[in-house]
This record gives structure tokens, sequence and C-alpha cells, in this order.
């Protein structure tokens, strides 16, 4: 890859410093009409705890406060509350219960409906008027609705809209397209203004300004899922720390107010959602302890019922000591009997909850029920805990492709399957045990039958009695337990901050940000245009860049002069004067006689080169002789005002009837190249000027050789073993990058890399260097 020269692109695009000026100007012009069209948007924060390390939380399963709290915990890990307090349905639920579906804006001048008014509108909440809906009628929604007052008490409304929706807000659903409307129509304020598409009430705020009236607004509905979605995608979640359970949400808006509302609400939202959700657990458990109650109490009161008619009809009020161990072992295996169908009932109502809900949310936990098996609690925490964690990931995903939900479900199949299999096996083993205990029981029973009947009779009815009497206690502690737990039920989520604006000064726009981005901007666009124009133009443009490519030192810089002739025979300016001196002295300190001076295209400076160079070697008081062999475009003799023919082509292969022309300036004598011929150009290109200069090292100092540029026409290789010394000239912003390369390849291949050097020619120098010459020339 091409090595940048950094010192070569800056001196590029200092020489096309207006560019840049122009350019970061224009920027500037637009950042400012930027910052004055945008509206100003405020930062408001607020901070909710997602979750409380309390007394439950720290204690053990067995040593808790009070029994039957554990029905009320929540163990959900903080990134699934996350989850949970930017979900949609949060969202939307705050979105319902503030009820605020209206953006109004105040514009800045009187146009109806022009781009610019909505350009430089600026949205209100509450300042000037406030737009109440009329929910349950159809609304025109995602189209500006103009409201202009015609006086203090009278306005109109106007809107045109193409493809227009009609919105019901009650269902939140879409009623239809209509392609066009067209609406104008007078309202008062303070009365409903109905219409077919419109319909609401326009009331001063309490805070309004005195001459509220005389400024025109509109407004736009939105849709409850498009406003939902829009402060869900806004919404800003994130933990104060590592490890905290605290969150900062923030939101940005043009209305600090109405932003700061919004959070509040969502704040609220989410902590009473929570304290309904623990509730709802507790009041599940209640429902299924009370149902039991009322079981136990209707068998409790037949068999108080039964006991006192067998003791008026019988007289009888205790039994014998005889029948009291039968009893007491008849009363213990009933007890298991009624504990193993309790649990029976359970393990039913488990295997009902499997069937018939997706999920676990709201069942009675084990320990509810006194049951305590780790193995299918640990199984209901485990299915609750995944169904969070689904809930959690189908929220920051897009649910249709993301393995991890696939994965996820995967795992909820499983788990739920384990759990219905446990609970059957459960199911089968209560059932086992009570036959097995029935059995037991009837053994009992057998035995006590063979005491007297009316023993036998008043045991059975006292056993049933005190039997049903200690389950009816047993369900009512653990009801009192439960109450407990949901009277003394806090959320373990609360609102830390309410929502307040950060700082005075708006974050968005920022204004230094954006004049540097425009200067930047201003300083990017024109250097990717030079660079690209650069690359495109492929030219030479700097002496760094010609040392660079080709490893030959430039001997000097010839000045661009726009007010001199084509090939003046001594240019008028004294930096180039001085240019050629230093060639002058260049070629006297490497004692080089014959110079030839090629390029590598036409056009490039080469025989105006020649000429003043000649002219300072002759002014310099050495015998000098300027030899013109471009045969295709011979312009020395014109310069000189000599006849153009005969020349070097028309006498050549016999160097003795070459004819020398001096010229007006003393010392320097000129061999035209003549008008050369098909034949006498064949005869050039088979004869050697070996001789020809061989005579005339004799009699000139200095021998100055024109030739046809080397990258066109070969020519000059043919004779250039006789020439001591090449010079090659460059232009800037003429000649290609692609024939310096073709260059080095020529002196390499013809050995004549060691032997040349550069003239760069039509460049351009400093201001201050060209108005010290001038200083010098006046």
């Amino acid at each position: 890859m091409e090595d940048i020269d950094v010192r070569l692109v800056l001196a590029k695009f200092l020489r096309k410093w207006h560019f840049f000026a122009i350019s970061v100007g224009l920027m500037l012009v637009v950042a400012f009409i930027y910052l004055r069209s945008t509206e100003k948007k405020y930062m408001v924060q607020a901070s909710v705890q997602l979750k409380e390390q309390n007394l439950n939380e720290k204690g053990s399963d067995d040593k808790k406060f009070i029994n039957g709290l554990e029905l009320l915990e929540n163990n959900a890990a903080i990134e699934d509350e996350i989850g949970i307090l930017t979900s949609y349905s949060v969202v939307k639920q705050t979105v319902e219960k503030l009820e605020n579906y209206t953006n109004v804006y105040k514009t800045d001048s009187k146009l109806k409906f022009k781009p610019v008014e909505k350009f430089f509108s600026k949205e209100v909440y509450h300042q000037d008027i406030e737009i109440r809906l009329l929910k349950n009628r159809p609304q025109l929604i995602d189209a500006p609705i103009q409201i202009s007052f015609l006086d203090k008490n009278t306005f109109l409304v106007e809107v045109q809209e193409h493809n227009a929706t009609i919105y019901d807000y009650r269902s939140q659903k879409p009623l239809g397209i209509q392609d066009e409307v067209i609406f104008s129509q007078k309202g008062v304020i303070g009365k409903p203004f109905v219409s077919p598409l419109i319909s609401f009430m326009l009331v001063p705020a309490k805070t309004r300004e005195a001459e509220f009236w005389k400024n025109d607004y509109y407004f736009v509905n939105r849709s409850v899922k498009d406003l939902a979605e829009s402060y869900q995608q806004k919404l800003g979640v994130a933990p104060i720390a590592e490890k905290s359970n605290i969150v900062s949400l923030s939101l940005q808006g043009t209305v600090p107010e109405k932003e700061a509302l919004f959070l509040n609400m969502l704040s609220s939202v989410y902590v009473n959602n929570d304290l309904q959700k623990r509730n709802q657990l507790g009041m599940n458990a209640l429902s299924f302890i009370d149902n039991q109650i009322d079981k136990v109490s209707n068998t409790l009161n037949k068999v108080e019922g039964s006991l006192e008619k067998f003791r008026s009809q019988s007289n009888v009020i205790d039994v014998g000591v005889s029948a009291q161990s039968y009893t007491d072992l008849l009363n213990q295996l009933e007890e298991k009997q009624v504990d193993r169908k309790t649990q029976l009932m359970y393990y039913q109502y488990i295997a009902d909850y499997l069937a018939r809900s997706a999920t676990m949310d709201g069942v009675v936990t084990p320990s509810a029920a006194g049951i305590n098996d780790p193995s299918l609690t640990k199984l209901l925490e485990d299915l609750n805990t995944l169904n969070k964690e689904r809930v959690s990931v189908a929220y920051n995903s897009n649910a249709d492709n993301n393995p991890v939900l696939k994965v996820l479900d995967q795992k909820i199949s499983n788990t739920k399957k384990t759990l219905a299999d446990n609970v059957q096996g459960l199911i089968q083993s209560s059932q086992i045990a009570l036959n097995e205990n029935q059995h037991r029981v009837d053994e009992v029973k057998a035995r006590i039958n063979q005491l007297p009947a009316n023993e036998r009779n008043l045991n059975t009815i006292q056993r049933k009695f005190q039997l049903n009497d200690d389950v009816y206690k047993y369900l009512l502690q653990k009801r009192a337990e439960a109450s407990i737990a949901i009277a003394s039920s806090a959320p373990d989520k609360s609102i830390v901050d309410q929502a307040r604006q950060v700082g005075s000064k708006p974050v968005s726009p920022n204004a230094t940000l954006t004049y540097l981005m425009a200067i930047l901007l201003g300083l990017i666009f024109p250097a990717g245009y030079l660079s690209v124009k650069d690359y495109m133009h492929k030219r030479i443009e700097g002496e760094d860049q010609l040392e660079k490519e080709t490893n030959l030192s430039v001997v000097a810089s010839i000045m661009f002069d726009s007010n001199s002739k084509k090939y003046r025979p001594l240019t008028t300016h004294p930096y180039n004067d001085s240019a050629f001196q230093e060639i002058r002295h260049y070629i006297r300190f490497k004692n080089q006689q014959v110079i030839a001076i090629t390029s590598m295209a036409s056009n490039e400076g080469k025989t105006y080169c020649a000429i003043n160079l000649a002219v300072a070697f002759a002014k310099a008081g050495h015998k000098t002789l300027l030899i013109d062999t471009d045969f295709y475009q011979s312009d020395v003799g014109t310069v000189f005002n000599l006849e153009t023919a005969p020349g070097l082509i028309d006498f050549l292969p016999d160097p003795s009837k070459v004819v020398v022309s001096q010229t007006s300036i003393p010392s320097l004598d000129v061999i035209s190249a003549g008008q050369a011929s098909e034949s006498s150009r064949a005869a050039f290109l088979r004869s050697s000027l070996e001789k020809l200069l061989a005579e005339l090292r004799h009699t000139y100092t200095y021998i100055i050789i024109d030739t046809c540029p080397v990258g066109l026409i070969s020519d000059y290789l043919l004779f250039a073993s006789c020439v001591d010394y090449t010079l090659v000239v460059v232009r800037s912003d003429v000649t290609k990058r692609e024939n310096i390369g073709r260059l080095n390849t020529i002196l390499n291949r013809h050995n004549l890399k060691n032997k040349s050097a550069i003239v760069y020619n039509a460049t351009r120098v400093s201001k201050e260097l060209t108005n010290y010459y001038k200083k010098i020339a006046s």
C-alpha cells in the first residue's frame, strides 16, 4: 500500500485554504439554523429500588418470623425486574393511566400548515392551552390539527391530510383510513368540539399567558400503541452501581414536566403491580384454606349433632377404660387418613393447575397446604424462575428468531413434564398410603366392634368429633398465619427519588458539540473533495511528491507566469531568472557540457526551459549553442525570428553542411530543426549526432539540446549516449503520475538515471517570495 506523505497532503490543503474557509463558514451557518430550529431536549431522571433484602429473605425456611410469609417472597433476578419495568405491558399501562395522547405545539408564524411553520414550532404542555379528547368518539391520529383563534372565546379548527387514520381509543384499534380529509369548523373555548373525525374540549391552562389566544397552535393525536412503543424505545434504565438493586430511570424530552409525570407514573405502576401480585398469591392461599375449612366445618357440625343425639337417646356419657387404647390408636390412624386425603387433594389440585394453566403464577405453595416436600417445592420454584427469565429475554429480543427463547421453552416444557410426572407419582403413592391406612382403620374398628354396642357407638362419634375438631383448629391456624402475612405484606420495590429535571440546561442539541461538528465537517468535506479530485486527477502537485516517486533531485522550480507569452526567449520575472541561473550553476558544478532537455509529454515547458537556460549561459559570457531536435513541433527558430529551413534534419547525416544561425543575444547560436519529411527523418533515425556533437564541443562551451518528449517518441534515446546530462521537465498539475513511473523505467533501462535531474515547471511559490522578487524587479 502506498505510504501517505502527511506534509505533502497538508501542503495541498493549504494551497486550497479558501475551500476550507467557505466550507467551514457554510457548515457554521447550517449549525446555527439547526440550533435555532431544533427543539431543546431536557434530561429527566428518577430512581427505583427493584429488590430489598428484608428479614424474610435473610432467614432460612424453617426460621421464618411468621409461618406462611414465604408465600409472598420474590426471588426474581435484577435483570428480570428491569425487563418487567421496561416491558411493553407496563409502559402501555402507564400511558393508559396518564390518558395523555395529544402533543400540542405552538407555532412562531401565521403561516397555515407551511413546512416552515412546523419546522420552527415548539411543543407546549399545559402552559397555554389543554386539549381534552372525547375518547368515546372516533379521533383523527398522526395528522396535524391546526387551531387559530378568532377572538378570546372562539377558535377555528382546520385539517388537510391525505391517507388519514381514524382511531378508537376505547378499543385501541384503528377504524380505517380516509384518502383525503379537508376540514374547517369553528369551536368555543371550554365547550365540547364535536365532529365526525375530531372531538375534543379546548380549555385554557391554569398557568396560561395573558394573551395566549394571539398565538397559533396545532396538535397531533397519537395511538396508545405508538405512544407506548415511543416511550419504551427512549426509556433508559441502568443500575446505579454494579451490584446495586437501585436503578436509574431517564428520559429525554422537549417538555421536562411531561416526561417527569410519565416516569413518576411508571414507577408507581411498577410498584403497585408488584404489590397486587404478592397479595394475589396470598388471596389464592386463603381461598384454598377457606374451602377446606368449609368442608371440615360441615363435617364437624354433622358429627356434633350425632353425638348430641346419641347421648340423649342412650344416656351414655363416657366409654370404658378397656376401649381407650383402641380408641387412641384409631384416632391416630384417622388423623393420618385426613392428612393423606389433604395431601391427595393438593396433589390433584397441582395436576389440574398444570393441565389448565400455561404458567404456574399464583399456585399455592406446598407449605401453605401443610405439605413439606422439598423436591416438589424446588420444581415449582424452578418453573417460576424459568417463566420470569423467559419474560425478560422476550422483552429484549425478537421472539421469533431468538435461540435463547427456544432453549428456555424447552427447559420449561421439560420442567413441567418432570413436575407432572412427580405429581402423578405422589398421587399414586398417596392413594396407596391412604388405602393401607384405611385397611388398618378397618382392623381397629373390627376389634372395637367387639366392645359393647353403646360404648362402641359413643366412642366412634366422639372420635370423629375430636378428629374433625383438630383438623378445623389446624386450618384456622393456617388461615390466621396467611392473613397476617397478607396484612403485613409490603412491596419490596420502592420509589427512591421522584422524577426531576437534571440540570437547568438542555442536553440536546449540544451547542458546543454542534459547532465543533460543523467545523469538523467543514474541514472534512473539502478535504474529501480534494482527496477524491487528487485521486482522479493523478497529476504531480509538489516537489516532495516528485522526489519521492523518482528519487531524482529537483534542480530548480520555475514559477508559473500567467503574463508570459508562449516560449518567450527570456523570462521577465526575476524569480525565474534566478531559477535558471541556479540551473546554470548546477550544470557548471557537475562539469557537464552537452545538456539535453526533454519531458514525458507535450505542453510541459521543455522548449521554454531549453531557451531560457541557453540564454542564461549566454548572458553569463559562455559561448552557447541551442540545438532543436524536436522535428514534430519545432518552435526554437520561430522564437528567435529565424528561418525554419534549412535546419538540422535537412543536412544530416553530413554535419559539415549544418547551418548555425546567430541570434540577437550575444554568445548564443541556434541550429533549427528544419522541416522534417519521411525520408529525411528516416535518414536522421539511421544517422547519429555523435560526429556533429564531437565537432561542436570544440567550438562551444555549452550545448543545449531541445529534444522530443521521451515519453511519446523515442528519438532522443537514439543519441542519448552522446549527451553528458539530461534535464527532464515536469510541469505542476500537468504531468501525470503514471508518466513518472514510466520515466523511472526509461531512465533505468537506458542507464540515464545517474546523469539526470528534474526541472519542476509552472510551480506556485509563496506570496511572500513573489512580493520579494517584485521589489527586486522594481
